[in-house]
């Protein structure tokens, strides 16, 4: 503990500094109100493990009364689920922080000159990271410490047995925990100590946008891992004899390390309790070995200097830019933020970050509807309303991207240049959100149909989502008046919360829509031809135009009453 509070006032305010950085992040708060849109997130991240006491009184009462091997069955399930939900969730944190568990260039350009050495510069920044994630630790498992153990321990059980198991839970929570930090630490730090400075400014963002993805996936398809893990099983034992995927789960080594560590069914699962201190051991010890060796290069890669990315537009070839201005970007305005947009969503580490997520978790549900589905006609539903809540989330993700500025460079660029015709800059940019997104999901989306359905559903799904990509895209682009990544702003307000609520509300009702309008034209086909029909008048008059071009946000920072 006095490590991580410093009797030196310096060391000690430096670690503060540190710590309060984790919070502006444009990816989780925004910089007017960090600590109030962290605190929407904390509380998100606290509420499932206030749902053990809606579950204690409504399961795990009736669990108790069931014999010793279906509790410890469905011990071993529930705990798995939880340690997955925890290790996923801990290791996305970690992975949106991914930049800042090493000092900053500006943290070596302003304290540089000061009387701070470069080790008590990491140390700082070490602490501020153990605090931080020790942070997010508490917030996820701070309630379901308490009440799993109380839920899954016999009501007729001895106060010694009740202590042993929850001090195994508690265990196999931190174990878990430091195991998933590390494993992001370690990735991190194997990159650092095996790219050159080059390679790693420009595929750092990259391993941190796929790791991201990835973790996303997993947490979505929890509930499908699950059900699959105790699939055929009915006892623990039948578990681990016949489970293939329990000895490649790493949840499912810590949930055997908690079992082990509470004194049950120890020579069951000692195997993989071994298997995941070995891997806690292994994933520490790469961690902490990586960050020390490589901390000094790291200080290299960073005063070196960001990387300057070369003109690549030449390997797009001068036949693909031509037929580009002969049909679908004619104007020059529509051109250059046609080709400004997509650039910023593929080169830029925290956009692709972001909107990758909303894929990710499109992606996921679909991965875990179509991992259940038993026969070919769930697959067929399956595949009816999950490509609409891909393009949902899609489209989302780039809306709010957009308004993450990009560089100020880019702001002025536009402004030094800017002619009296808004429309001219946002058809380019309308063109880059189709050509991102709707199109390829389009083609993706029939083409699925085609395989897994028929060729006649392929035929019928194109108009209906091509109608649902033009409703979407429109709805995007309704009063936008600044091009995307350019505008200096004042963030919004912290509404975490409510934006998040409108949004999962908004994703059904909007798949659950067109997926009935594609119903309706399956069965009436001449429906489908009347939507090719509907389409041109829809881009014809849904449109509305800005008068003119935002590159700063009007919101007063003090609202005034009007009462006169």
């Amino acid at each position: 503990m006095s490590w991580l509070k410093p009797k030196d006032p310096r060391l000690a305010r430096l670690t503060e500094l540190f710590f309060e950085r984790f919070f502006y992040n444009d990816l989780i708060a925004s910089e007017d109100d960090p600590q109030l849109d962290a605190a929407n997130v904390m509380a998100m991240l606290a509420f499932p493990g206030l749902l053990m006491l809606h579950w204690v009184p409504k399961y795990y009462v009736q669990l108790g009364q069931a014999p010793e091997y279906v509790r410890a069955f469905e011990t071993f399930g529930d705990r798995f689920f939880w340690l997955s939900f925890q290790m996923g969730v801990l290791a996305l944190v970690a992975t949106l922080q991914w930049e800042r568990f090493y000092p900053e260039r500006r943290d070596y350009a302003i304290l540089g000159p000061q009387p701070v050495s470069i080790a008590e510069l990491f140390g700082a920044q070490a602490r501020a990271l153990v605090r931080f994630l020790g942070l997010f630790f508490l917030l996820v498992n701070g309630f379901a410490a308490l009440f799993f153990p109380l839920a899954m321990v016999p009501y007729r059980a001895s106060l010694s047995a009740g202590l042993v198991f929850t001090f195994g839970h508690w265990l196999c929570l931190i174990a878990s925990a430091a195991a998933a930090f590390a494993f992001v630490g370690c990735i991190q730090g194997m990159l650092i100590a095996a790219l050159p400075s080059r390679w790693y400014q420009r595929f750092s963002t990259v391993f941190q946008s796929l790791l991201a993805a990835s973790l996303i996936l997993f947490i979505v398809a929890i509930p499908v891992l699950r059900s699959h893990l105790l699939a055929g099983s009915s006892t623990v034992a039948e578990l681990v004899g016949s489970s293939n995927w329990l000895w490649v789960l790493p949840p499912a080594w810590f949930a055997a390390f908690g079992e082990w560590a509470a004194g049950r069914n120890v020579e069951l699962f000692e195997p993989l309790a071994l298997k995941a201190l070995f891997s806690l051991a292994s994933a520490v010890c790469l961690f902490v070995g990586a960050y020390l060796l490589t901390y000094r290069r790291f200080v290299a890669h960073s005063l070196e200097g960001p990387a300057v990315s070369k003109n690549r537009e030449a390997r797009l070839g001068a036949v693909a830019r031509s037929l580009l201005r002969r049909w679908w970007l004619r104007d020059s305005l529509q051109y250059a933020t046609f080709f400004f947009t997509l650039r910023m969503l593929v080169r830029s580490g925290p956009h692709r970050l972001y909107v990758g997520g909303y894929l990710a978790a499109g992606c996921g549900g679909v991965f875990s509807q179509l991992w259940t589905a038993s026969n070919r006609g769930d697959m067929a539903d399956v595949l009816l309303q999950q490509p609409y809540i891909v393009l949902f989330l899609v489209v989302a993700g780039m809306r709010n991207a957009f308004s993450i500025p990009a560089d100020l460079t880019a702001n002025w660029a536009f402004r030094f240049n800017l002619q009296p015709t808004p429309g001219r800059y946002l058809e380019g940019v309308r063109k880059a959100l189709w050509t991102a997104a709707p199109l390829p999901l389009a083609v993706i989306s029939s083409a699925t149909a085609y395989v897994f359905v028929s060729p006649y559903a392929a035929l019928v799904r194109l108009p209906v989502f091509l109608l649902a990509c033009c409703f979407t895209s429109e709805a995007v682009m309704w009063r936008l008046s600044k091009i995307p990544f350019t505008c200096r702003y004042l963030a919004g307000r912290a509404h975490v919360i409510i934006l998040w609520t409108s949004l999962i509300i908004g994703m059904f009702l909007y798949s659950s829509w067109f997926a009935s309008m594609e119903e309706r034209a399956f069965a009436h086909p001449w429906d489908s031809a009347g939507l090719l029909l509907l389409l041109p008048l829809l881009l014809r008059y849904a449109r509305s135009p800005a008068s003119e071009l935002r590159f700063e946000d009007t919101d007063p920072f003090i609202e005034p009453l009007r009462l006169s």
